[in-house]
């Protein structure tokens, strides 16, 4: 495999050829500002503009400057003119003038990419220089950092390792809630289920001429009795079926436990388990690199394999190095601390395999626990009589169900393949989305983990505007809850016994206990010590352990507080509603599952939020607004937050600009540390896109409100960092520049905000335009009378745009509907499902109660409006201002390979076709780069320093801030 010797030959020789280049860039520049001196000596001394030109194209025939003119300039045709100029008299020197300016201009602007593509190379060169200063604090055990949070941290999760500290497991406990929520249904189920169809008993009212109301009435007081006993039943059948799935599930594990030493490890394998390790984030920066070579070469990969299959055969004899494993801590953009595992990189690959392929079959078998006796509390569930009469009575007909009486375009019908697809077992990942809870590569897309969490808050704001529209008086209790330290203090025999439940055989059971109890030790520690409790972080072992604990609360849950809107991502738990008797009861059994399976939940990072009834926000909006009512005294009391967002009152998220405040007083001390230019730039990107992120992205529920908020919140950090430079990070980079290249920039040589902006791929700096993309999407909302989520885009329907207008179209369907139904001449025979006038005989057309209950569960309008609420909001079209068109523009960026925006950029497509931001960045940018060098890079294809760029983008991602 790939050696440490072998990677620092690479870097070497990368480096080496990197400062070779860009002495070439340099030299360049030499040549050119000495050959257009001479050129401009000569020209001085000239009489006319014909001279002129037939001078300048003379010395252009030299390859020297002529580099520096485009393509698109006619010398041949320039030359021509200039032989017929004495001879042809219509000819004037004005006309030799115009022709000499266009080619002059082309010499001015090649001088300018020579400048700028040796201050490229220099600024490049400095962080090469300042590289090895890095490269030191990357080590495990090197690291210089002295943050008191660190030795806090450290000394929690040591207490954790090596003494067993924290709340103590009840394996027994917790064997007995496995039983109990995956268990056969027992006679206390069956009584209760028999006591609850018995509430509220009533006779049905005799039916008369003159007793409409009573009849209907009456009618429905004996369906909701019968529908109580249905449920009864229903709940006793739905029990029988999760414990026969379950059995099911344990029997699949059982067989894949067993198969899996039959399994043959191919270079494939190999390759996704690499992926894994890099996307969990679980490699040194050396074995970082060492992992991308070993994917260059499928031999490599290939011997890996046959070694990881001779692990596999004997895996009984499996044990730690003698030496044990180091441990190391790593801090996040966050401040948060975490340990993790120093090991070879076979062991590594080899443990990543297992947990992913162990993870993949844990997730595929209880992703369809959702179908399998899952209550899903619908308030509005419909009987097969109900669905009858509303199929012969309505116009709009209901769809295809996901079960009986769920239409698979209802609200309720979305919701359970979003639970289904991506909430169930979340963290564990499956072979289509290796990167399943860990960092995307591809640039510009949210992580996979980040993805789902701000899907939660969307869900949660819809659901708001959903309630407030259907039950204006009521309110909502939502809760948010995250286990402290969860996979550092998560016992053994609670994570072991979870996957034995599931149907992991013995033998992998030993292997488990053995990967997850090494023989460890800090650097600055010379005894090794076995780790007591805890499961592995950033591996995927670790979160299957962990999912499989959990399932058993998520089921509990499910079970016990019918209706509850549950929403766990691993360790991370949001739920809600509006009878804030449901939302306390779920919150005592997260309780005594938390003091089961011994942990905590994190006082810090858990609160409640009461939202206020939308009739009391009419009345009282501005006496309320941001305000943080808590749930009830049962409830943790913190706020509820994610990110840099706080919820408030009234349903909204605010951001939270005292935790702003903090990261951005960080970063400005960051600022004042000495490094290089690119590091300070990676440093503002880093930091910019955590805030951006962590503002949650723009969606059609946020609101326009947000959009503007969010600009408030960059121009304040802004503000804050650089108010000597008129709160421009370009212009401080601007400042840099002057100060530390002098003599390839002078001070009064304006820099281009175009060149500041432009990818390193392409010769420039790469500074991200947070504010630029950020206005992209205020441009594009709206107010008008329908709603404040309304959109300036081809997708936005009118009917979609809120829930209060679906309230209107309910009322005129039900009219509508009432008037067809009554001007029939034949009608269904069956009396006792559709109830009849004793008089006329003709059935009585359904109540707008009945009618108004299948909101969530059958009626179609109604799941449109809340999926155009959830969607992602859209950017403004970016329209050209220049008379210069796009694909001109496009055509002058050269084709660099490797480069995630390149297809699109390269000449190849439209303004419309080109990615967001990049479309923005054109329009805005593309003019001045225009006119400054005549073309979109300072770079020849065959110069740019593209492996050295891939280097810094890499360490970019990695930086520890």
């Amino acid at each position: 495999m790939a050696s440490s010797t072998s990677v620092s030959s690479f870097a070497g020789a990368l480096e080496s050829l990197t400062r070779v280049k860009i002495g070439e860039l340099a030299r360049r520049r030499t040549i050119h500002d000495r050959e257009s001196a001479a050129l401009l000596a000569t020209l001085s001394n000239l009489p006319t503009y014909r001279e002129k030109l037939e001078t300048l194209l003379s010395t252009l025939k030299d390859k020297k400057l002529r580099e520096s003119i485009r393509p698109s300039s006619g010398l041949h045709l320039m030359q021509f003119l200039v032989a017929q100029g004495p001879w042809d008299t219509s000819l004037s020197d004005e006309f030799f003038k115009e022709k000499f300016d266009e080619i002059f201009k082309g010499v001015e602007q090649g001088g300018n990419r020579a400048r700028f593509a040796q201050l490229f190379g220099a600024v490049i060169q400095e962080w090469m220089d300042m590289e090895g200063a890095d490269e030191k604090e990357a080590v495990p055990g090197c690291n210089t950092d002295e943050r008191p949070e660190k030795a806090n941290q450290r000394e929690i999760l040591e207490g954790y390792m090596w003494e067993n500290k924290g709340v103590q497991s009840d394996i027994n406990g917790f064997r007995d809630l496995l039983s109990e929520v995956f268990g056969q249904p027992t006679q206390d189920d069956a009584n209760v289920a028999i006591a609850e169809a018995e509430k509220d008993d009533v006779e049905m009212v005799d039916s008369s001429e003159d007793q409409f109301d009573d009849i209907i009435a009456g009618f429905e007081r004996h369906a909701k009795k019968k529908l109580r006993s249905n449920e009864g039943q229903a709940k006793l059948a739905a029990k029988k079926k999760m414990a026969d799935f379950i059995a099911k599930v344990r029997e699949d594990m059982e067989k894949f436990s067993e198969s899996f030493f039959d399994t043959y490890i191919t270079a494939e394998h190999v390759e996704q388990a690499i992926d894994a390790c890099l996307s969990y984030d679980s490699l040194t920066m050396e074995q970082q690199r060492a992992a991308r070579e070993i994917q260059q070469s499928e031999k490599i990969m290939g011997e890996i394999a046959s070694v990881m299959m001779l692990t596999l055969r004997d895996l009984k004899s499996w044990e730690w190095p003698e030496q044990g494993v180091q441990l190391y801590m790593r801090r996040h953009l966050n401040g948060k601390y975490r340990c993790f595992f120093e090991q070879d990189m076979i062991t590594l690959i080899f443990l990543q395999f297992v947990g992913l392929r162990f993870g993949n079959q844990l997730k595929l078998n209880l992703r369809k626990v959702v179908d399998n006796g899952w209550d899903w509390g619908a308030s509005d569930y419909l009987s097969k009589a109900e669905l009858l009469r509303r199929k012969k009575m309505l116009l709009e007909k209901p769809t295809a169900s996901t079960q009986s009486n769920v239409a698979v375009d209802s609200i309720l019908g979305k919701r359970i393949k979003d639970l289904q697809e991506n909430y169930i077992c979340s963290a564990l990942p499956d072979f289509n989305h290796i990167t399943a809870y860990g960092d995307t590569s591809k640039e510009g897309l949210l992580p996979r983990v980040m993805q789902l969490k701000q899907g939660v808050l969307r869900r949660l704001l819809t659901d708001i505007q959903y309630i407030h529209a259907t039950e204006p008086e009521a309110t909502v209790t939502v809760a948010t809850a995250d286990a402290l330290n969860f996979a550092p203090s998560l016992p053994h025999d609670i994570a072991l016994e979870a996957m034995r439940f599931f149907g992991v055989t013995g033998v992998w059971l030993d292997f488990f206990s053995k990967v997850i109890g090494p023989p460890a030790k800090f650097a600055d520690q010379t005894v090794l010590r076995h780790i007591q409790r805890g499961t592995p972080t950033s591996q995927a072992l670790g979160y299957t352990m962990g999912e499989a604990a959990f399932m058993a609360l998520d089921v509990a849950v499910n079970q016990r507080v019918s209706g509850l809107k549950w929403y766990r991502q691993h360790d991370d738990i949001w739920f809600w509603h509006q009878d804030q008797a449901k939302v306390d009861t779920a919150w005592k059994i997260m309780q005594q599952f938390a003091n089961t399976c011994g942990f905590s939940w994190n006082e810090t990072k858990s609160g409640s939020c009461k939202i206020l009834s939308k009739k009391t926000l009419d009345e009282s909006l501005d006496s309320v607004s941001g305000q943080k009512i808590p749930g009830s005294s049962q409830l943790p009391q913190g706020h509820v937050k994610w990110g840099l967002l706080e919820l408030d009152s009234t349903g909204r998220f605010a951001i939270d600009k005292k935790l702003v405040e903090m990261h951005t007083l960080e970063l400005k001390e960051r600022f004042k540390k000495p490094h290089s230019t690119l590091q300070f730039i990676r440093a503002y990107s880093r930091y910019m896109n955590f805030f951006t992120r962590n503002c949650a992205q723009t969606a059609v529920v946020f609101s326009k409100s947000h959009v503007e908020n969010l600009l408030k919140t960059l121009k304040t950090i802004h503000d804050t960092l650089f108010p000597d430079h008129s709160s421009s990070f370009l212009k401080l980079i601007s400042s840099t520049l002057h100060t530390r290249f002098p003599h390839i920039i002078p001070s009064n040589t304006p820099i281009p905000e175009g060149w500041l902006t432009l990818p390193l791929v392409f010769g420039g700096l790469g500074i991200p335009t947070p504010m630029l993309e950020t206005y992209a999407y205020l441009h594009n909302f709206r107010n008008n009378d329908a709603s404040e989520y309304a959109l300036y885009h081809p997708s936005y329907v009118k009917n979609q745009g809120s829930f209060t207008r679906c309230l209107k179209n309910e009322l005129q369907l039900y009219q509508k509907s009432r008037e067809a139904w009554e001007t029939m001449s034949t009608y269904p025979a069956d009396a006792s499902i559709f109830p009849r006038n004793p008089v006329s005989q003709r059935p009585y057309f359904m109540s707008f109660e009945e009618f108004i209950r299948a909101r969530e569960t059958q009626t179609i309008y109604w799941a449109k409006t809340y999926d155009h609420l959830l969607s992602a909001a859209k950017p403004a079209p970016a329209e050209p201002t220049d008379t210069k068109t796009i694909n001109e523009w496009l055509r002058m960026f050269p084709d660099v390979e490797g480069y995630s925006c390149v297809t699109t950029l390269g000449g190849r497509g439209s303004l419309g076709e080109l990615e967001f931001p990049w479309n923005w960045w054109v329009v805005t940018y593309a003019p001045q780069l225009d006119r400054v060098f005549g073309s979109m890079t300072v770079l020849d294809s065959w110069m740019t320093l593209g492996g050295m760029v891939e280097k810094i983008q890499e360490r970019a991602v990695k930086f520890d801030l």
